[in-house]
């Protein structure tokens, strides 16, 4: 059987797309937490 992995992201205007953080099902919630910390972190640093 396949795994399958999660990836997070983020879309930055009309053509960037920017990799956050992947994992599977056990991981899933900690992954997205971490997606959004980087997320945050990323944009400010653009402020």
């Amino acid at each position: 059987m396949d795994q399958f992995r999660r990836l997070y992201y983020i879309r930055e205007g009309d053509l960037v797309y920017l990799l956050l953080c992947g994992g599977d099902k056990s991981s899933q919630e900690r992954d997205i937490k971490k997606a959004k910390e980087l997320a945050h972190k990323r944009r400010g640093a653009f402020q």
